[in-house]
């Protein structure tokens, strides 16, 4: 864990649950792309720099989740250094209580609001804003939150954060956070058309070919789909779905996985809906969800 590697001429990447960027910007200025999941994360993150000498300028988040920005206010009360991220991310950085609300649907229980949902609030700023490093370019990557972005770094390495899943996390934890499906699917393709560079992944390997990477993830999200489509060949409501998503993936519930499972659900149910395949009918009060095909 938070070894340093090298990726290109002007890129780094530490090593740790959500790898942390480092754009090298001169021989001492630096960013990091992601500050980790919380303070320990963000005092590794520290000791690297120091011992490589380097000045922090800024961080720039891929998105708004704890295991992205949990370390940004540790980061700033050392460092003063600004973050950045796209839009509702950044608002939602700067205002991490907004974060369980979108998971949950309402004021969370007390253990959905613990740090394993989100962390403390740091300032954090939109790409547009004057001290955003302007060399980098930021690539809209909606699906997984609401306004998650990457970036691609002058060398031509590209911190896609949490757009795709890697091979490996996919075959273990097959039901992966997503907010916005169609959105999804659609960053899925648009990484599949991006010019070639060092696509990092958050969770996953570091590849020049991200293509196959990307399908895979579409796959995934279809195989998903289409059980879910097939669980509602009988009407079902929301909590039977859960039932039958955690017992056909061999998961175990937990207040955790019931959050966050049964907000991916609620996500594809949206997307079912809105291509047709399933409808929505009350019956004795109760709201159920059926195969239209």
């Amino acid at each position: 864990m938070y070894e340093l590697n090298r990726l290109g001429d002007k890129s780094w990447y530490i090593n740790c649950y959500a790898k942390v960027g480092i754009y090298q910007q001169t021989e001492t200025d630096v960013y990091i792309i992601d500050s980790g999941n919380d303070d320990e994360d963000a005092r590794e993150i520290e000791k690297i720099l120091k011992q490589k000498g380097w000045k922090l300028k800024g961080i720039l988040n891929t998105h708004a989740h704890v295991d992205h920005m949990g370390g940004n206010s540790y980061i700033q009360s050392v460092y003063g250094c600004p973050a950045f991220s796209k839009g509702a991310e950044a608002a939602i950085a700067s205002h991490t209580e907004i974060e369980p609300v979108i998971t949950y649907g309402a004021h969370p229980f007390r253990d959905a609001r613990s740090r394993n949902f989100f962390a403390e609030s740091s300032l954090c700023y939109d790409v547009t804003h004057s001290e955003f490093p302007k060399e980098v370019e930021v690539i809209d990557l909606p699906g997984h939150s609401i306004e998650h972005v990457g970036y691609r770094l002058p060398d031509n390495t590209v911190f896609i954060g949490d757009s795709a899943a890697g091979d490996s996390l996919l075959a273990k934890y097959p039901i992966l956070y997503v907010l916005n499906v169609g959105q999804y699917l659609e960053s899925l393709e648009k990484l599949k058309a991006l010019k070639p560079g060092l696509f990092v992944l958050s969770h996953g390997q570091v590849t020049s070919d991200i293509g196959p990477v990307a399908q895979n993830n579409i796959d995934n999200i279809r195989n998903i789909r289409d059980r879910i489509e097939n669980i509602c060949s009988e009407p079902k409501n929301m909590g039977e779905i859960l039932k039958a998503v955690f017992d056909r993936y061999g998961m175990n519930m937990n207040y955790r996985q019931y959050v966050l499972t049964l907000a991916i659900i609620r996500a594809f149910v949206s997307y079912l809906v809105d291509s047709g395949r399933i409808e929505g009918v009350v019956e004795n009060n109760v709201m159920l969800w059926r195969k239209t095909l």
